[in-house]
Protein backbone atom coordinates (compact mmCIF):
# COMPACT_ATOMS: atom_id res chain seq x y z
CA UNK A 1 0.00 0.00 0.00
CA UNK A 2 1.36 3.35 -0.99
CA UNK A 3 -0.05 5.34 1.96
CA UNK A 4 0.70 4.70 5.59
CA UNK A 5 -1.62 2.07 6.96
CA UNK A 6 -4.19 3.52 9.33
CA UNK A 7 -4.30 7.10 8.05
CA UNK A 8 -7.82 8.50 7.38
CA UNK A 9 -7.12 8.84 3.65
CA UNK A 10 -5.78 5.29 3.42
CA UNK A 11 -8.80 3.92 5.33
CA UNK A 12 -11.21 5.80 3.06
CA UNK A 13 -9.45 4.46 -0.05
CA UNK A 14 -9.48 0.91 1.34
CA UNK A 15 -13.22 1.01 2.00
CA UNK A 16 -13.85 2.35 -1.50
CA UNK A 17 -11.65 -0.36 -3.00
CA UNK A 18 -13.40 -3.11 -1.02
CA UNK A 19 -16.76 -1.82 -2.22
CA UNK A 20 -15.58 -2.27 -5.83
CA UNK A 21 -14.27 -5.74 -5.00
CA UNK A 22 -17.67 -6.77 -3.64
CA UNK A 23 -19.38 -5.40 -6.72
CA UNK A 24 -16.98 -7.24 -9.05
CA UNK A 25 -18.80 -10.49 -8.33
CA UNK A 26 -15.64 -12.63 -8.09
CA UNK A 27 -13.68 -13.57 -4.95
CA UNK A 28 -10.18 -13.03 -6.40
CA UNK A 29 -9.70 -9.32 -5.67
CA UNK A 30 -11.03 -9.48 -2.13
CA UNK A 31 -8.99 -12.62 -1.40
CA UNK A 32 -5.79 -11.03 -2.70
CA UNK A 33 -6.45 -7.82 -0.75
CA UNK A 34 -7.07 -9.73 2.49
CA UNK A 35 -3.91 -11.76 1.93
CA UNK A 36 -1.91 -8.60 1.30
CA UNK A 37 -3.20 -7.05 4.51
CA UNK A 38 -2.16 -10.11 6.48
CA UNK A 39 1.28 -10.10 4.89
CA UNK A 40 2.09 -6.49 5.73
CA UNK A 41 0.99 -7.02 9.34
CA UNK A 42 2.79 -10.33 9.90
CA UNK A 43 6.16 -10.39 11.62
CA UNK A 44 8.24 -13.18 10.08
CA UNK A 45 11.26 -14.78 11.81
CA UNK A 46 13.76 -12.86 9.67
CA UNK A 47 11.66 -9.69 9.38
CA UNK A 48 14.28 -7.41 10.90
CA UNK A 49 16.79 -8.38 8.24
CA UNK A 50 14.51 -8.88 5.26
CA UNK A 51 11.41 -6.70 5.39
CA UNK A 52 11.48 -4.21 2.51
CA UNK A 53 8.93 -1.92 4.18
CA UNK A 54 8.57 -1.04 7.84
CA UNK A 55 5.71 -2.71 9.68
CA UNK A 56 3.37 0.01 10.94
CA UNK A 57 0.44 -1.97 12.35
CA UNK A 58 -0.14 -5.43 13.79
CA UNK A 59 -2.71 -7.91 12.54
CA UNK A 60 -4.63 -7.55 15.81
CA UNK A 61 -4.62 -3.76 15.49
CA UNK A 62 -5.87 -3.94 11.93
CA UNK A 63 -8.66 -6.36 12.84
CA UNK A 64 -9.74 -4.17 15.76
CA UNK A 65 -9.95 -1.16 13.43
CA UNK A 66 -12.28 -3.13 11.14
CA UNK A 67 -14.37 -4.28 14.08
CA UNK A 68 -14.70 -0.67 15.24
CA UNK A 69 -16.12 0.33 11.82
CA UNK A 70 -19.45 -1.48 11.51
CA UNK A 71 -19.76 -1.35 7.71
CA UNK A 72 -20.66 -3.84 5.01
CA UNK A 73 -17.15 -3.42 3.58
CA UNK A 74 -15.41 -4.27 6.86
CA UNK A 75 -17.77 -7.21 7.33
CA UNK A 76 -16.68 -8.51 3.92
CA UNK A 77 -13.02 -8.02 4.78
CA UNK A 78 -13.32 -9.74 8.15
CA UNK A 79 -15.17 -12.64 6.51
CA UNK A 80 -12.29 -13.22 4.11
CA UNK A 81 -9.45 -12.43 6.51
CA UNK A 82 -10.63 -14.82 9.22
CA UNK A 83 -9.93 -18.15 7.44
CA UNK A 84 -6.52 -16.89 6.32
CA UNK A 85 -5.27 -16.15 9.84
CA UNK A 86 -2.87 -18.44 11.68
CA UNK A 87 -3.76 -16.75 15.00
CA UNK A 88 -6.70 -18.83 16.25
CA UNK A 89 -7.48 -16.40 19.07
CA UNK A 90 -7.78 -13.50 16.63
CA UNK A 91 -9.85 -15.65 14.26
CA UNK A 92 -12.25 -16.45 17.12
CA UNK A 93 -12.51 -12.73 17.90
CA UNK A 94 -13.61 -12.11 14.29
CA UNK A 95 -16.08 -15.00 14.41
CA UNK A 96 -17.80 -13.52 17.45
CA UNK A 97 -18.01 -10.10 15.80
CA UNK A 98 -19.44 -11.47 12.56
CA UNK A 99 -22.17 -13.32 14.46
CA UNK A 100 -23.47 -9.91 15.59
CA UNK A 101 -23.58 -8.29 12.15
CA UNK A 102 -26.39 -8.46 9.62
CA UNK A 103 -25.09 -6.73 6.50
CA UNK A 104 -26.44 -8.17 3.27
CA UNK A 105 -23.51 -9.50 1.26
CA UNK A 106 -23.17 -11.73 -1.83
CA UNK A 107 -23.46 -15.47 -1.14
CA UNK A 108 -19.84 -16.09 -2.09
CA UNK A 109 -18.72 -13.90 0.82
CA UNK A 110 -21.10 -15.43 3.33
CA UNK A 111 -19.84 -18.90 2.38
CA UNK A 112 -16.29 -17.88 1.64
CA UNK A 113 -14.63 -20.68 3.62
CA UNK A 114 -16.43 -23.47 1.78
CA UNK A 115 -14.10 -24.19 -1.12
CA UNK A 116 -13.29 -27.51 -2.76
CA UNK A 117 -10.17 -28.42 -4.72
CA UNK A 118 -10.92 -29.09 -8.39
CA UNK A 119 -7.51 -30.11 -9.66
CA UNK A 120 -3.77 -29.96 -9.13
CA UNK A 121 -1.31 -29.67 -12.01
CA UNK A 122 2.34 -28.88 -12.57
CA UNK A 123 4.30 -27.38 -15.45
CA UNK A 124 7.79 -28.85 -15.69
CA UNK A 125 10.32 -27.52 -18.20
CA UNK A 126 12.95 -29.80 -19.70
CA UNK A 127 15.81 -27.58 -18.46
CA UNK A 128 14.55 -27.82 -14.89
CA UNK A 129 15.09 -24.25 -13.68
CA UNK A 130 11.77 -24.34 -11.86
CA UNK A 131 8.23 -25.73 -11.77
CA UNK A 132 4.83 -24.07 -11.74
CA UNK A 133 2.38 -25.86 -9.44
CA UNK A 134 -1.28 -24.91 -9.86
CA UNK A 135 -4.18 -25.65 -7.52
CA UNK A 136 -7.74 -25.01 -8.67
CA UNK A 137 -10.61 -24.37 -6.25
CA UNK A 138 -14.35 -23.78 -6.56
CA UNK A 139 -16.92 -22.12 -4.27
CA UNK A 140 -20.45 -23.52 -3.84
CA UNK A 141 -21.65 -20.51 -5.87
CA UNK A 142 -19.71 -21.79 -8.89
CA UNK A 143 -16.92 -19.22 -8.75
CA UNK A 144 -13.52 -20.72 -9.61
CA UNK A 145 -9.95 -19.64 -9.01
CA UNK A 146 -6.49 -21.10 -9.58
CA UNK A 147 -3.44 -20.43 -7.43
CA UNK A 148 -0.07 -20.78 -9.17
CA UNK A 149 3.24 -21.08 -7.31
CA UNK A 150 6.58 -20.91 -9.15
CA UNK A 151 9.25 -22.96 -7.37
CA UNK A 152 12.77 -22.04 -8.47
CA UNK A 153 15.42 -24.75 -8.18
CA UNK A 154 18.39 -22.50 -8.98
CA UNK A 155 17.99 -20.47 -5.79
CA UNK A 156 17.21 -23.17 -3.25
CA UNK A 157 13.96 -24.86 -4.42
CA UNK A 158 11.81 -22.10 -2.97
CA UNK A 159 8.64 -20.26 -3.91
CA UNK A 160 9.99 -17.31 -5.88
CA UNK A 161 6.63 -16.06 -7.19
CA UNK A 162 2.95 -16.87 -6.81
CA UNK A 163 -0.29 -15.38 -8.08
CA UNK A 164 -4.02 -15.98 -8.41
CA UNK A 165 -5.96 -16.46 -11.66
CA UNK A 166 -9.78 -15.95 -11.86
CA UNK A 167 -10.21 -19.17 -13.86
CA UNK A 168 -10.74 -22.84 -13.16
CA UNK A 169 -7.63 -25.00 -13.28
CA UNK A 170 -8.40 -26.46 -16.73
CA UNK A 171 -8.97 -23.02 -18.24
CA UNK A 172 -5.84 -21.68 -16.52
CA UNK A 173 -3.69 -24.48 -17.92
CA UNK A 174 -5.16 -23.88 -21.38
CA UNK A 175 -4.18 -20.23 -21.03
CA UNK A 176 -0.63 -21.20 -20.07
CA UNK A 177 -0.39 -23.33 -23.21
CA UNK A 178 -1.78 -20.50 -25.33
CA UNK A 179 0.69 -18.00 -23.86
CA UNK A 180 3.66 -20.08 -24.93
CA UNK A 181 4.12 -22.82 -22.39
CA UNK A 182 3.17 -25.59 -24.83
CA UNK A 183 6.52 -25.49 -26.69
CA UNK A 184 7.33 -29.18 -26.64
CA UNK A 185 9.83 -28.65 -23.83
CA UNK A 186 7.18 -28.14 -21.14
CA UNK A 187 5.19 -30.99 -19.59
CA UNK A 188 1.72 -30.40 -18.20
CA UNK A 189 1.03 -33.16 -15.69
CA UNK A 190 -1.51 -33.93 -13.03
CA UNK A 191 0.18 -33.89 -9.63
CA UNK A 192 -0.67 -35.86 -6.52
CA UNK A 193 -2.40 -33.33 -4.23
CA UNK A 194 -0.44 -34.43 -1.17
CA UNK A 195 2.85 -34.03 -3.05
CA UNK A 196 1.75 -30.58 -4.21
CA UNK A 197 1.10 -29.56 -0.62
CA UNK A 198 4.49 -30.85 0.54
CA UNK A 199 6.34 -29.09 -2.29
CA UNK A 200 4.60 -25.74 -1.94
CA UNK A 201 4.79 -25.60 1.86
CA UNK A 202 8.45 -26.60 1.72
CA UNK A 203 9.08 -23.92 -0.90
CA UNK A 204 7.36 -21.28 1.24
CA UNK A 205 9.39 -22.27 4.29
CA UNK A 206 12.62 -21.99 2.30
CA UNK A 207 11.57 -18.60 0.91
CA UNK A 208 11.03 -17.28 4.43
CA UNK A 209 14.62 -18.22 5.30
CA UNK A 210 16.13 -16.48 2.27
CA UNK A 211 17.97 -13.17 2.66
CA UNK A 212 17.22 -10.93 0.88
CA UNK A 213 13.69 -12.17 0.19
CA UNK A 214 12.25 -12.50 -3.29
CA UNK A 215 9.44 -10.05 -3.95
CA UNK A 216 7.23 -9.52 -6.98
CA UNK A 217 4.05 -7.55 -7.44
CA UNK A 218 2.06 -10.54 -6.15
CA UNK A 219 4.54 -12.36 -3.90
CA UNK A 220 4.63 -12.59 -0.92
CA UNK A 221 1.41 -10.54 -0.94
CA UNK A 222 -0.63 -13.65 -1.79
CA UNK A 223 1.24 -15.93 0.63
CA UNK A 224 -1.63 -16.17 3.12
CA UNK A 225 -4.12 -16.94 0.33
CA UNK A 226 -1.81 -19.60 -1.12
CA UNK A 227 -1.29 -21.24 2.27
CA UNK A 228 -5.05 -21.27 2.91
CA UNK A 229 -5.75 -22.92 -0.43
CA UNK A 230 -2.91 -25.44 -0.01
CA UNK A 231 -4.21 -26.35 3.46
CA UNK A 232 -7.21 -27.94 1.69
CA UNK A 233 -4.86 -30.53 0.13
CA UNK A 234 -4.15 -33.80 1.96
CA UNK A 235 -1.04 -34.18 4.11
CA UNK A 236 1.55 -36.93 3.88
CA UNK A 237 3.00 -36.13 0.45
CA UNK A 238 6.58 -36.19 -0.71
CA UNK A 239 8.39 -32.92 -1.24
CA UNK A 240 11.33 -32.28 -3.51
CA UNK A 241 14.27 -34.56 -2.84
CA UNK A 242 17.74 -33.26 -3.64
CA UNK A 243 19.75 -35.69 -5.80
CA UNK A 244 22.80 -37.09 -4.07
CA UNK A 245 25.99 -37.34 -6.13
CA UNK A 246 28.87 -38.54 -3.97
CA UNK A 247 32.51 -38.43 -5.12
CA UNK A 248 32.37 -41.95 -6.52
CA UNK A 249 29.32 -41.25 -8.63
CA UNK A 250 30.83 -37.98 -9.87
CA UNK A 251 34.06 -39.81 -10.79
CA UNK A 252 32.15 -42.41 -12.80
CA UNK A 253 30.24 -39.64 -14.58
CA UNK A 254 33.52 -37.92 -15.49
CA UNK A 255 34.93 -41.19 -16.86
CA UNK A 256 31.81 -41.65 -18.97
CA UNK A 257 32.10 -38.10 -20.31
CA UNK A 258 35.78 -38.39 -21.30
CA UNK A 259 35.03 -41.58 -23.26
CA UNK A 260 31.95 -40.09 -24.95
CA UNK A 261 31.82 -38.50 -28.44
CA UNK A 262 31.50 -35.08 -26.79
CA UNK A 263 34.40 -35.43 -24.34
CA UNK A 264 36.92 -37.82 -25.89
CA UNK A 265 38.91 -35.02 -27.53
CA UNK A 266 39.48 -33.49 -24.07
CA UNK A 267 40.51 -36.73 -22.32
CA UNK A 268 44.24 -36.22 -22.82
CA UNK A 269 44.53 -32.99 -20.85
CA UNK A 270 44.94 -33.27 -17.10
CA UNK A 271 43.66 -29.72 -16.68
CA UNK A 272 40.42 -30.69 -18.40
CA UNK A 273 39.78 -33.38 -15.80
CA UNK A 274 40.37 -30.88 -12.99
CA UNK A 275 38.14 -28.29 -14.69
CA UNK A 276 35.30 -30.80 -15.07
CA UNK A 277 35.61 -31.72 -11.40
CA UNK A 278 35.24 -28.03 -10.50
CA UNK A 279 32.31 -27.59 -12.92
CA UNK A 280 30.44 -30.53 -11.38
CA UNK A 281 31.09 -29.22 -7.87
CA UNK A 282 28.85 -26.23 -8.63
CA UNK A 283 25.55 -28.13 -9.15
CA UNK A 284 26.40 -30.93 -6.73
CA UNK A 285 27.53 -28.84 -3.76
CA UNK A 286 25.88 -25.45 -4.32
CA UNK A 287 23.17 -25.78 -6.97
CA UNK A 288 20.16 -28.08 -7.31
CA UNK A 289 22.27 -31.24 -6.93
CA UNK A 290 22.18 -32.61 -10.48
CA UNK A 291 25.41 -32.28 -12.53
CA UNK A 292 23.54 -33.21 -15.73
CA UNK A 293 21.07 -30.31 -15.50
CA UNK A 294 22.27 -27.27 -17.44
CA UNK A 295 20.24 -24.27 -18.57
CA UNK A 296 21.15 -20.72 -19.67
CA UNK A 297 20.45 -19.51 -16.13
CA UNK A 298 22.69 -22.18 -14.60
CA UNK A 299 25.43 -21.25 -17.08
CA UNK A 300 25.05 -17.60 -16.15
CA UNK A 301 25.38 -18.26 -12.43
CA UNK A 302 28.43 -20.46 -12.98
CA UNK A 303 30.28 -18.11 -15.32
CA UNK A 304 29.42 -14.67 -13.95
CA UNK A 305 30.05 -15.40 -10.31
CA UNK A 306 30.58 -18.86 -8.95
CA UNK A 307 33.57 -20.14 -10.88
CA UNK A 308 35.56 -16.92 -10.66
CA UNK A 309 34.92 -16.55 -6.94
CA UNK A 310 35.13 -20.17 -5.83
CA UNK A 311 37.95 -21.67 -7.93
CA UNK A 312 41.43 -20.38 -7.13
CA UNK A 313 43.81 -21.10 -10.01
CA UNK A 314 45.98 -19.30 -12.57
CA UNK A 315 44.20 -17.51 -15.40
CA UNK A 316 45.74 -19.76 -18.05
CA UNK A 317 44.15 -22.76 -16.33
CA UNK A 318 40.75 -21.10 -15.87
CA UNK A 319 40.65 -19.82 -19.47
CA UNK A 320 39.90 -23.32 -20.80
CA UNK A 321 36.82 -23.84 -18.64
CA UNK A 322 34.24 -22.67 -21.27
CA UNK A 323 35.54 -25.27 -23.74
CA UNK A 324 35.07 -28.08 -21.22
CA UNK A 325 31.68 -26.67 -20.19
CA UNK A 326 30.42 -26.62 -23.79
CA UNK A 327 31.35 -30.24 -24.32
CA UNK A 328 29.86 -31.30 -20.99
CA UNK A 329 26.58 -29.48 -21.70
CA UNK A 330 26.29 -31.28 -25.04
CA UNK A 331 26.98 -34.60 -23.28
CA UNK A 332 24.53 -33.92 -20.45
CA UNK A 333 21.75 -32.83 -22.80
CA UNK A 334 22.19 -35.94 -24.92
CA UNK A 335 22.01 -38.10 -21.80
CA UNK A 336 18.79 -36.35 -20.74
CA UNK A 337 17.22 -36.23 -24.25
CA UNK A 338 16.96 -32.43 -24.13
CA UNK A 339 15.56 -30.92 -27.37
CA UNK A 340 18.29 -29.68 -29.70
CA UNK A 341 16.90 -26.13 -29.70
CA UNK A 342 17.39 -25.90 -25.94
CA UNK A 343 20.93 -27.23 -26.23
CA UNK A 344 21.69 -24.51 -28.78
CA UNK A 345 20.22 -21.92 -26.42
CA UNK A 346 22.26 -23.17 -23.46
CA UNK A 347 25.48 -23.24 -25.47
CA UNK A 348 24.72 -19.71 -26.68
CA UNK A 349 24.67 -18.64 -23.03
CA UNK A 350 28.27 -19.87 -22.72
CA UNK A 351 29.15 -17.67 -25.71
CA UNK A 352 27.33 -14.70 -24.16
CA UNK A 353 29.10 -14.95 -20.83
CA UNK A 354 32.53 -16.07 -21.97
CA UNK A 355 33.59 -12.47 -22.60
CA UNK A 356 32.63 -11.49 -19.05
CA UNK A 357 34.25 -14.62 -17.64
CA UNK A 358 37.53 -14.20 -19.50
CA UNK A 359 37.76 -10.57 -18.46
CA UNK A 360 37.25 -11.44 -14.79
CA UNK A 361 39.84 -14.21 -14.69
CA UNK A 362 42.38 -11.94 -16.40
CA UNK A 363 41.76 -9.43 -13.61
CA UNK A 364 42.34 -12.12 -11.04
CA UNK A 365 38.67 -12.72 -10.21
CA UNK A 366 37.42 -12.40 -6.68
CA UNK A 367 34.89 -9.99 -5.30
CA UNK A 368 31.17 -9.91 -5.79
CA UNK A 369 29.15 -8.68 -8.73
CA UNK A 370 26.10 -6.43 -8.78
CA UNK A 371 23.08 -8.55 -9.59
CA UNK A 372 21.28 -5.59 -11.12
CA UNK A 373 18.73 -5.35 -8.34
CA UNK A 374 20.66 -3.81 -5.54
CA UNK A 375 22.10 -7.02 -4.13
CA UNK A 376 25.51 -8.56 -4.47
CA UNK A 377 26.36 -12.21 -4.47
CA UNK A 378 27.39 -15.15 -6.58
CA UNK A 379 24.25 -15.21 -8.68
CA UNK A 380 22.21 -17.46 -6.42
CA UNK A 381 20.08 -14.55 -5.30
CA UNK A 382 18.45 -13.46 -8.52
CA UNK A 383 20.02 -15.28 -11.44
CA UNK A 384 21.09 -11.95 -12.97
CA UNK A 385 24.72 -11.39 -13.85
CA UNK A 386 26.40 -8.60 -15.81
CA UNK A 387 24.36 -7.92 -18.95
CA UNK A 388 25.54 -7.19 -22.46
CA UNK A 389 25.62 -3.51 -21.60
CA UNK A 390 28.44 -4.06 -19.12
CA UNK A 391 31.02 -5.77 -21.33
CA UNK A 392 31.95 -3.19 -23.96
CA UNK A 393 33.98 -0.84 -21.78
CA UNK A 394 37.12 0.86 -23.05
CA UNK A 395 39.45 -1.57 -21.30
CA UNK A 396 37.80 -4.67 -22.74
CA UNK A 397 40.35 -5.46 -25.46
CA UNK A 398 43.26 -4.78 -23.06
CA UNK A 399 41.84 -7.44 -20.74
CA UNK A 400 42.46 -9.95 -23.54
CA UNK A 401 45.95 -8.76 -24.49
CA UNK A 402 47.57 -11.92 -23.19
CA UNK A 403 44.65 -14.28 -23.64
CA UNK A 404 44.87 -17.13 -26.12
CA UNK A 405 41.92 -15.94 -28.21
CA UNK A 406 41.58 -15.38 -31.94
CA UNK A 407 41.05 -11.62 -32.40
CA UNK A 408 39.03 -12.03 -35.58
CA UNK A 409 36.66 -14.52 -33.95
CA UNK A 410 36.32 -12.28 -30.92
CA UNK A 411 35.54 -9.28 -33.11
CA UNK A 412 32.86 -11.17 -35.05
CA UNK A 413 31.29 -12.45 -31.86
CA UNK A 414 31.13 -8.96 -30.39
CA UNK A 415 29.66 -7.50 -33.60
CA UNK A 416 26.97 -10.18 -33.52
CA UNK A 417 26.15 -9.33 -29.90
CA UNK A 418 25.96 -5.62 -30.72
CA UNK A 419 23.68 -6.31 -33.70
CA UNK A 420 21.36 -8.37 -31.49
CA UNK A 421 21.18 -5.49 -29.05
CA UNK A 422 19.98 -2.94 -31.63
CA UNK A 423 17.83 -5.15 -33.85
CA UNK A 424 20.08 -6.50 -36.58
CA UNK A 425 23.27 -5.91 -38.55
CA UNK A 426 21.58 -3.45 -40.91
CA UNK A 427 20.40 -1.36 -37.97
CA UNK A 428 23.87 -1.53 -36.42
CA UNK A 429 25.49 -0.29 -39.64
CA UNK A 430 23.36 2.88 -39.77
CA UNK A 431 23.00 3.43 -36.02
CA UNK A 432 23.12 7.05 -34.78
CA UNK A 433 23.49 8.59 -31.33
CA UNK A 434 20.81 11.28 -31.65
CA UNK A 435 18.93 12.18 -28.46
CA UNK A 436 15.44 10.65 -28.42
CA UNK A 437 12.59 13.19 -28.46
CA UNK A 438 10.42 13.88 -25.42
CA UNK A 439 7.39 11.89 -26.61
CA UNK A 440 3.89 11.78 -25.21
CA UNK A 441 2.56 8.32 -24.37
CA UNK A 442 1.09 6.61 -27.44
CA UNK A 443 -2.29 5.12 -26.55
CA UNK A 444 -2.81 3.57 -29.99
CA UNK A 445 -3.95 -0.05 -29.66
CA UNK A 446 -4.06 -0.05 -25.84
CA UNK A 447 -7.27 -1.87 -24.78
CA UNK A 448 -9.80 0.28 -22.92
CA UNK A 449 -10.09 -2.08 -19.95
CA UNK A 450 -6.41 -1.66 -18.96
CA UNK A 451 -6.00 2.06 -19.61
CA UNK A 452 -6.46 2.99 -15.97
CA UNK A 453 -3.71 0.67 -14.79
CA UNK A 454 -1.42 1.56 -17.67
CA UNK A 455 -1.85 5.24 -16.81
CA UNK A 456 -0.96 4.55 -13.17
CA UNK A 457 2.20 2.66 -14.18
CA UNK A 458 3.24 5.36 -16.65
CA UNK A 459 2.85 8.07 -14.03
CA UNK A 460 5.21 6.14 -11.74
CA UNK A 461 7.82 5.47 -14.45
CA UNK A 462 7.60 9.11 -15.56
CA UNK A 463 8.27 10.35 -12.04
CA UNK A 464 11.21 7.98 -11.55
CA UNK A 465 12.85 8.96 -14.85
CA UNK A 466 12.32 12.68 -14.21
CA UNK A 467 13.76 12.49 -10.70
CA UNK A 468 16.52 9.87 -11.08
CA UNK A 469 17.36 9.58 -14.80
CA UNK A 470 16.33 11.95 -17.63
CA UNK A 471 13.58 12.69 -20.17
CA UNK A 472 15.14 10.40 -22.77
CA UNK A 473 14.73 7.44 -20.41
CA UNK A 474 11.16 8.62 -19.83
CA UNK A 475 10.49 8.31 -23.56
CA UNK A 476 12.03 4.83 -23.63
CA UNK A 477 9.91 3.65 -20.69
CA UNK A 478 6.77 5.09 -22.30
CA UNK A 479 7.55 3.25 -25.53
CA UNK A 480 8.12 -0.05 -23.72
CA UNK A 481 4.95 0.25 -21.62
CA UNK A 482 2.90 1.09 -24.74
CA UNK A 483 4.42 -1.81 -26.67
CA UNK A 484 3.68 -4.21 -23.81
CA UNK A 485 0.06 -3.05 -23.45
CA UNK A 486 -0.56 -3.28 -27.20
CA UNK A 487 1.02 -6.68 -27.74
CA UNK A 488 -0.32 -8.49 -24.69
CA UNK A 489 -2.39 -6.66 -22.08
CA UNK A 490 -2.77 -9.74 -19.86
CA UNK A 491 -0.12 -8.55 -17.41
CA UNK A 492 -2.08 -5.34 -16.83
CA UNK A 493 -5.26 -7.35 -16.16
CA UNK A 494 -3.59 -9.47 -13.49
CA UNK A 495 -3.97 -8.30 -9.93
CA UNK A 496 -0.71 -6.71 -8.80
CA UNK A 497 1.00 -3.64 -7.47
CA UNK A 498 1.57 -0.71 -9.82
CA UNK A 499 4.84 0.24 -8.13
CA UNK A 500 6.35 -3.20 -8.78
CA UNK A 501 5.29 -3.06 -12.41
CA UNK A 502 6.76 0.43 -12.81
CA UNK A 503 9.99 -0.59 -11.07
CA UNK A 504 10.30 -3.60 -13.40
CA UNK A 505 9.86 -1.42 -16.51
CA UNK A 506 12.51 1.06 -15.37
CA UNK A 507 14.83 -1.75 -14.22
CA UNK A 508 14.53 -3.55 -17.57
CA UNK A 509 15.24 -0.37 -19.52
CA UNK A 510 18.07 0.58 -17.17
CA UNK A 511 19.67 -2.87 -17.23
CA UNK A 512 19.64 -3.06 -21.04
CA UNK A 513 21.08 0.47 -21.27
CA UNK A 514 23.86 -0.24 -18.73
CA UNK A 515 22.49 2.37 -16.32
CA UNK A 516 23.65 0.28 -13.34
CA UNK A 517 27.19 -0.27 -14.63
CA UNK A 518 30.20 1.27 -12.92
CA UNK A 519 30.93 3.26 -16.08
CA UNK A 520 27.49 4.89 -16.03
CA UNK A 521 27.60 6.29 -12.51
CA UNK A 522 23.97 7.38 -12.88
CA UNK A 523 22.11 5.29 -10.34
CA UNK A 524 22.51 1.95 -8.60
CA UNK A 525 19.85 -0.72 -8.79
CA UNK A 526 19.50 -0.40 -5.02
CA UNK A 527 18.72 3.31 -5.46
CA UNK A 528 16.10 2.45 -8.08
CA UNK A 529 14.33 0.01 -5.76
CA UNK A 530 14.52 2.55 -2.94
CA UNK A 531 12.85 5.15 -5.16
CA UNK A 532 9.83 2.84 -5.37
CA UNK A 533 9.88 2.20 -1.62
CA UNK A 534 11.61 -1.17 -1.78
CA UNK A 535 14.62 -1.57 0.47
CA UNK A 536 15.27 -4.97 -1.10
CA UNK A 537 13.58 -7.38 -3.42
CA UNK A 538 13.49 -8.72 -6.94
CA UNK A 539 11.76 -7.31 -10.00
CA UNK A 540 13.41 -9.70 -12.46
CA UNK A 541 10.37 -12.03 -12.49
CA UNK A 542 8.13 -9.12 -13.46
CA UNK A 543 10.70 -8.03 -16.04
CA UNK A 544 10.52 -11.52 -17.54
CA UNK A 545 6.74 -11.15 -17.85
CA UNK A 546 7.23 -7.78 -19.56
CA UNK A 547 9.75 -9.24 -22.02
CA UNK A 548 7.31 -11.93 -23.02
CA UNK A 549 4.35 -9.59 -23.29
CA UNK A 550 6.33 -7.01 -25.29
CA UNK A 551 7.68 -9.81 -27.53
CA UNK A 552 11.26 -8.78 -27.05
CA UNK A 553 13.95 -11.04 -28.55
CA UNK A 554 15.65 -13.81 -26.64
CA UNK A 555 14.23 -16.44 -24.33
CA UNK A 556 11.20 -14.83 -22.59
CA UNK A 557 11.44 -17.26 -19.65
CA UNK A 558 15.01 -16.35 -18.80
CA UNK A 559 16.79 -13.21 -17.70
CA UNK A 560 20.27 -14.16 -18.83
CA UNK A 561 19.95 -12.20 -22.10
CA UNK A 562 18.63 -8.73 -21.39
CA UNK A 563 19.11 -6.97 -24.72
CA UNK A 564 15.96 -5.24 -25.95
CA UNK A 565 16.69 -5.82 -29.64
CA UNK A 566 15.41 -2.38 -30.63
CA UNK A 567 17.52 0.75 -31.15
CA UNK A 568 14.41 2.82 -30.36
CA UNK A 569 14.62 1.53 -26.77
CA UNK A 570 18.25 2.54 -26.32
CA UNK A 571 19.46 5.80 -24.81
CA UNK A 572 21.73 8.05 -26.89
CA UNK A 573 24.67 7.41 -24.56
CA UNK A 574 24.21 3.67 -24.93
CA UNK A 575 23.99 3.96 -28.71
CA UNK A 576 27.13 6.11 -28.75
CA UNK A 577 29.05 3.41 -26.89
CA UNK A 578 27.67 0.73 -29.23
CA UNK A 579 28.81 2.77 -32.23
CA UNK A 580 32.29 3.11 -30.72
CA UNK A 581 32.40 -0.62 -30.00
CA UNK A 582 31.10 -1.39 -33.50
CA UNK A 583 33.87 0.63 -35.12
CA UNK A 584 36.49 -0.82 -32.82
CA UNK A 585 35.59 -4.46 -33.28
CA UNK A 586 34.95 -4.09 -37.02
CA UNK A 587 38.47 -2.74 -37.54
CA UNK A 588 41.17 -5.20 -38.72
Amino acid sequence: MSRRQGSPRATHDLIADVRKMIESGHPIDLLFNASQLIEVTTEHPLAAATRSRPQTVSAAGLVESFIAADLAETTALLSVIRPLLEDEVLAARIRRELSKRSHKLPPWIAGFERIEVTGVCEMVHALGDGDNITVGVRWPTGHELTACAYIDHNVGTLVKDAFLIPLGVDAAMAQFRELGGDDGATRFDDLDPADARARITGGIAMAQMTVPPFETDTWPSCRAALEWIVAHLPEGGTGYERPEWDEGRQRRLAESFFTSPEGSALAGGADNHDLLEAIMRFPCDYGPGDPLRWSPVAVEILMTGWFVNKVSAPAEFLASMPRVLRAFIAYAHRRRDIPASLTVETLAAVDTYETVYQREIMKGGGGEFDDGEGGAGYGFGYGIGPGLGDVYDDGFVDDFADADLDGRQLGKRMIDLLAAEVGGHDVLDRLDADVLPDEAFDWTGVPDDVRGRVQAVVELTDRCCAERLDLEYRTICRRLVARTARNDAVMFRRKGRDDYAAAAFVWLVGKANAVFSAQSGRITAKDLLAHFGMASGSVSQKATTIRKAARLPGNPYSTYDLCLGDSGLLHSTRRARIIASRDRFAAP
